[in-house]
Parts: C-alpha cells; sequence; structure tokens
C-alpha cells in the first residue's frame, strides 16, 4: 500500500509539473527569428557582455512593467549565431542550462479545449550590472521585446516563442551626467543674460 500511495503521489507531482505553462527560451529556430543589437543597431549582441530573460505575467496584453522575472539570464551566442540567446552550456553568471523551456506561468494549462494567455517579453542589458533594473536606472545598456500573446491551449505541446520581435538597445545617461548638462545650460543662461 505503501509503495501504491509513493507511486501515486509522483505521478501526481509530475502531472502539476508538466501541466504549469512554459516556453521554448530561443531567439531562433524554424519559426522565430528575434535577433538583439547593441545601441548603434547593427551590431549583434555576443557572448558574455549581454545578459537576456524572459518576463511574464498572466493574461492577454499585460503592461511591461507588471511582468516579472522568469528563468535565469542568459548570454548571448558568438559568431554566426551572435544576437541570439545562449541555450545550454554555462552562463557568465554560474548558471548551469539544462534545457530551453522557460515555466511562465503557474496556471493549469492542460485542459483540452482551453486557453490560458500569458504575457511574455524578452530583455537584454549590458552584463555588467547583475539585473535589468539595475542597468536601466544605473545608465547601462539595456532594451526589451514588445510585450507578446502566448496562448497556451490544453493538450498542446510546449509553445515556441512565435512572434516575438529583435529589437536594440538603448542607453540612459546617469545621473551625473544629466546634471553636468543642466549646469552648464544654467551657466550659459546666466553668462547670456549678463551681456
Amino acid at each position: 500500500m505503501k509503495k501504491f500511495l509513493l507511486a501515486l503521489s509522483v505521478l501526481v507531482a509530475a502531472v502539476n509539473v508538466h501541466a504549469q505553462g512554459s516556453v521554448v527560451f530561443q531567439t531562433t529556430n524554424s519559426t522565430v527569428n528575434a535577433k538583439v543589437f547593441d545601441i548603434d543597431g547593427s551590431t549583434a549582441l555576443s557572448g558574455t557582455s549581454f545578459l537576456a530573460q524572459l518576463y511574464s505575467a498572466d493574461g492577454n496584453n499585460v503592461a511591461s512593467g507588471s511582468l516579472t522575472a522568469k528563468g535565469v539570464p542568459v548570454n548571448f551566442r558568438t559568431l554566426v549565431l551572435a544576437g541570439y540567446v545562449q541555450t545550454s552550456g554555462t552562463t557568465s553568471q554560474g548558471n548551469v542550462l539544462t534545457g530551453t523551456t522557460v515555466q511562465v506561468t503557474g496556471q493549469d494549462v492542460s485542459v483540452i479545449g482551453t486557453s490560458t494567455p500569458v504575457s511574455v517579453q524578452l530583455r537584454a542589458w549590458s552584463s555588467a550590472f547583475s539585473t535589468y533594473a539595475l542597468a536601466q536606472t544605473q545608465g547601462g545598456k539595456f532594451g526589451q521585446s514588445a510585450v507578446l500573446t502566448v496562448n497556451f491551449v490544453g493538450g498542446s505541446p510546449t509553445p515556441n516563442l512565435v512572434g516575438l520581435q529583435g529589437f536594440s538597445l538603448q542607453q540612459t545617461p546617469e545621473p551625473t551626467t544629466i546634471a553636468l548638462g543642466l549646469m552648464g545650460a544654467a551657466s550659459l543662461l546666466i553668462v547670456r543674460r549678463r551681456k
């Protein structure tokens, strides 16, 4: 009886894990081509200098600010595959990548005949910063894709990120740079008024 209960609990746990919604985290395959570029718009991100991570929230077209980080940050591929996320090996943050799926929702997506929408976004940033938010607020390079709605259809295989679009990074000047610029502009106005 104990063996039966143990086997049943393992089976229930396996079904619950499988029923949660995951996506295939690849930015290049037969159905996805979402290349990420540096701020110049033409240099593809490459290697350990940059990180990428999926962000998501349950629902359709959820605002970017309401999404939360999923999975682990990964680096970018190199050479001819530069601009696309790393899908195997070890990242510069010590994350060992053992698969290409990332769980983006805890909802049960296994019920046949139902559709469960989840909003997903790819974000990338300079690896000099441990998180996207730090890169964004402390003068680093950062960028994000448009929000993509993934519809989990009950009984379907793990979906790809079909419709995910590539993007280029941007860089917000550090606060000290902005402050120096404002002080210079104020000085010019003062000098101009004296004349």
